[in-house]
């Protein structure tokens, strides 16, 4: 579900209205998925501590799922100030969920501090809980709960994903015989994240397991299905011959006296019905039996007592085994990708997958297809064959989308079969662009573009389309002569989607020479797509000079549609275009013209109050003459008033962004006090007014947001909370002065400010790569005071294949840093009594072209220096004296 905080703060505000359960089922709906604004604004209505309890416990359950470290604080300061129980339990179990040792520690200081004694106790009790064991084992503990405590069970799952040691799949798996079926899916969970191609024929196992007693469950769900349908004598003999499918050879003969008995004398075959019971309804067996007595005696309602029990049991079984099979299916996919040498385990999971895709439930068709895009294979034709009549959307869309980065032609057959013949166009389309990237497409698409089977020569022209490949476009200009309009269609399309600015005039010569009104239309669609202020020209003319209606109307349904996805206001010069076309258009006698302008004129973009105005009234004078009619068309009517809903709608939020604008840049320009709780304050009041707008931010008022970070960010005291306010506020501008100033705090940024600044550099085009140093190292500066030193080290370093540098003086050493772009720096801290060499590497690390790893060389073990000398996160530190190749394994 995709929401706005506006739409949070209206559910937040109705809590007293919706009642608790219906509050956290709507609440979890709401925020399923991460968002910035709207995880920041649950912590701070989870940190109002006069808000409701209820509430704000229903918002640590969910911002515990999030298991982010940045909540340590807010999880932390809520245990501590709060006295309601259920509301610290969900603070703890957010805690345990984030299972960093500095959330562990959290915890342990809490236990130590809390006053509250029950909450204390709490705390007290998930301490000792870890102490007994490692952590590890206590969330397998935890899993291992399972239908007692789902709630537990998919906590510790998810921790276990997080912080599990590799061989905790092992445990797992050793301990599945005893788990429950909510367990094991859960430890599935674990496998799927933690399980190594060691494990695949364990999975393999597991999957032919489960996959054999879901059969057997479906068979008896189709049984209980046909139970009511059937006379008394039918399903007692039908019962009986099930049941004895279930017995070995060594108890058929009680189970033959048992059937004798029922039929001499029923009231007496009781004892040997109990010898006979295995006390599992889901499995079917004392189904049959008890069924049978009880009809046998007349007593149906005992009959249908069992009879709904066991449907119950078994739809429940059968939904933990469609759940199991999901996550072991995507367990097989992983951990079969990490075994693609080993053919024959790999041709196992093919087998298995035919198997999975013939159970007719969605969860585990999509897992088994996201399974598939890990190890499928061009040789697997067979399968390959069934995939193209799945239906299953998101799973061939992601199927597709995973094959495709393999770019291997050997998939080539597959994907034209599937872009041709499979039912959902979705698919079709994800086809189509797997087949854009495989090298050595066009030569296909040349012998599709010249085949007289109108089937292929269309695809071969989406093909053309999807490339966007501009030497295609004299073979589509002799294709606009085919006597086909589809085909003409077709390739007005693939020109459209190509875009250059000459495949606009091929587009407007087939237009002026169409003689259908379809393809008129698929012309002006086509330069719709062209993104050209030559293509807007042409669309905007025609609908002005046109003298068909129906194509007027399209042309400025596109014109709109245009600035309405991209959230761009209309010129004012097309509005002027637009408005008498749109007012003749709701004055028209033709309903469908005054339906189509109904939804038309509530789709315009602009910032002029006038317009909306002038178009509320058009709606308003519209609306009063369907009134007047005798008998009005009541879904007309529908149509209009939705129109002017929207427009007035429309009309309140410009005024409301005027009034936004006036009040950022009211805040902006304020003088803010130098002390920190004012700062604070004020930084949260802007990014607060930005957070509850759905106002796009202009390019003036952006360079106003850049210029305030900048200022504040020199200040220099300032604490780890007004540097995260500041970096959300600057996700909100692009600016390059700005972007430089970000990029020189990250070296320093506090740990909890961290994920805000890298939000804001991302939002400016900084791609996380910038900041992370090179895999391997090839080129070494050394910085170093004695030249003898530098130079033995040289020559080690040069032996192994380094590429190496010296310096032995600051200023030189910095200018290398910045200009030469070196992998590896190692440095002395005090260099000649000329210079800091830990404000040089801040420096260096601060101006280089791309970041580089340290490697700090001295003799000086004082604490305090230590300290700066952590705060550049060196790759090692080496205390003189040390043996030179002792710092190769650093590099290797």
């Amino acid at each position: 579900m995709i929401v706005s905080l506006g739409q949070l703060q209206q559910l937040i505000g109705d809590f007293n209205e919706i009642g608790l359960a219906e509050f956290r089922r709507i609440l979890g709906e709401m925020t399923e998925k991460p968002a910035h604004d709207i995880d920041s604004f649950l912590v701070g209505q989870l940190l109002d501590f006069n808000g409701n309890r209820n509430m704000r416990a229903a918002i640590a359950s969910v911002l515990a799922n999030r298991e982010d470290e940045s909540l340590i604080e807010p999880f932390g300061a809520v245990i501590e100030k709060e006295t309601e129980v259920g509301l610290c339990k969900e603070c703890i179990l957010g805690l345990e969920r984030i299972g960093t040792p500095e959330a562990l520690q959290k915890l342990q200081y809490l236990a130590r501090s809390k006053p509250n004694p029950t909450i204390a106790s709490i705390l007290r009790n998930e301490i000792e809980k870890m102490n007994q064991s490692e952590p590890v084992q206590y969330y397998i503990e935890q899993l291992k709960l399972g239908n007692h405590n789902p709630r537990l069970s998919k906590n510790a799952s998810r921790v276990l994903c997080r912080i599990g040691p590799p061989d905790v799949v092992d445990t797992l798996f050793k301990l599945f015989p005893d788990m429950d079926e909510m367990a094991q899916v859960e430890a599935m969970r674990v496998v799927t994240q933690l399980g190594k191609s060691v494990h695949l024929p364990i999975i393999h196992q597991l999957i032919r397991e489960n996959l054999e007693g879901l059969s057997k469950r479906e068979v008896l769900m189709d049984i209980l299905a046909l139970d009511q349908e059937e006379d008394k004598s039918t399903r007692v003999n039908r019962f009986l011959n099930e049941a004895s499918k279930f017995f070995s050879d060594s108890k058929l003969a009680k189970f033959e006296a048992f059937r004798e008995k029922l039929f001499e004398n029923p009231a007496a075959c009781e004892p040997l019905l109990d010898n006979l019971k295995t006390g599992d309804y889901t499995y079917g067996l004392d189904f049959f039996l008890e069924s049978v007595y009880f009809i046998q005696r007349n007593q149906m309602a005992h009959a249908r007592k069992i009879h709904e029990l066991t449907s119950k049991l078994t739809h429940a079984r059968v939904t933990r085994y469609i759940h199991f099979l999901s996550e072991a299916a995507l367990a097989m996919g992983r951990t079969t990708h990490q075994a693609l040498d080993q053919e024959e385990l790999r041709l196992k999971s093919v087998e298995l997958c035919h198997d999975l895709l013939r159970i007719l439930r969605g969860d585990v068709i999509k897992s088994t297809l996201f399974a598939l895009g890990h190890f499928l294979r061009p040789q697997d034709q067979e399968l390959m064959t069934r995939l193209v009549k799945i239906s299953h959307v998101e799973g061939m869309s992601r199927l597709l989308e995973r094959l495709r980065k393999l770019e291997d032609a050997g998939f080539m057959d597959f994907y034209l079969d599937v872009a041709q013949n499979h039912e959902f166009i979705e698919v079709q389309d994800k086809a189509l662009q797997a087949l854009c990237v495989i090298q050595g497409i066009e030569p296909r698409i040349h012998e599709m573009l010249a085949d007289e089977n109108p089937n292929v020569l269309q695809m071969g022209i989406r093909l053309t389309g999807e490339t966007a490949n501009p030497a295609f476009i004299p073979k589509l200009q002799n294709l606009l002569e085919h006597r086909s309009n589809i085909v003409r269609a077709e390739t007005v399309k693939a020109l459209g989607r190509i875009g250059e600015e000459s495949c606009l005039d091929l587009v407007l010569g087939a237009m002026k020479e169409a003689k259908s009104t379809a393809l008129v239309h698929t012309c002006l669609e086509s330069i719709s797509q062209i993104h050209t202020p030559k293509a807007i020209t042409a669309l905007k003319d025609f609908a002005s000079q046109t003298r068909v209606p129906e194509s007027s109307l399209y042309a400025v349904q596109l014109l709109v549609g245009y600035y309405n996805h991209w959230r761009n206001p209309m010129p004012d010069e097309l509005l002027e275009m637009v408005m008498p076309l749109l007012k003749s258009w709701l004055t028209s006698n033709q309903a469908n013209f005054r339906n189509d302008a109904y939804a038309l004129g509530s789709r315009i973009f602009c910032w002029r109050l006038d317009i909306y105005q002038q178009l509320r009234d058009m709606y308003k004078e519209a609306i009063s003459v369907l009134r007047k009619q005798v008998n009005w068309n009541k879904e007309e009517m529908a149509k209009a008033e939705e129109g002017l809903k929207k427009l007035n709608n429309l009309y309140f939020q410009v005024k409301d962004f005027q009034e936004f604008l006036k009040t950022l840049k009211f805040k902006l320009q304020q003088p803010i006090q130098p002390n920190p709780q004012a700062r604070t304050l004020a930084f949260e009041r802007i990014l607060n007014h930005l957070n509850n707008s759905d106002f796009p931010i202009e390019p003036s008022h952006e360079a106003m947001i850049a210029q305030f970070v900048t200022t504040q960010l020199e200040q220099t005291d300032l604490s780890w909370r007004e540097e995260d306010l500041l970096y959300r506020i600057a996700y909100f501008a692009q600016d390059k002065t700005m972007t430089e100033a970000l990029k020189s705090r990250l070296l320093s940024v506090p740990a909890q400010a961290k994920n805000s600044l890298l939000d804001a550099l991302v939002k400016n085009g900084i791609g996380l790569e910038a900041f992370s140093p090179p895999e391997k190292i090839h080129s070494v500066l050394i910085v170093e005071g004695s030249a003898f030193f530098a130079n033995r080290l040289k020559s080690i370093l040069e032996k192994g294949g380094f590429a190496v540098e010296t310096a032995t003086e600051i200023d030189p050493a910095l200018k290398m840093i910045v200009e030469k772009s070196h992998d590896l720096v190692i440095s002395e801290i005090q260099i000649k009594e000329k210079g800091d060499g830990l404000d040089m590497l801040t420096a260096g690390l601060k101006r280089a072209q791309r970041p580089f790893h340290v490697i700090i060389s001295t003799n000086i073990r004082d604490d305090s220096v230590m300290g700066r000398v952590q705060a550049l996160n060196p790759k090692a530190v080496l205390y003189k004296p040390y043996k030179f190749e002792d710092i190769l394994q650093y590099l290797s």
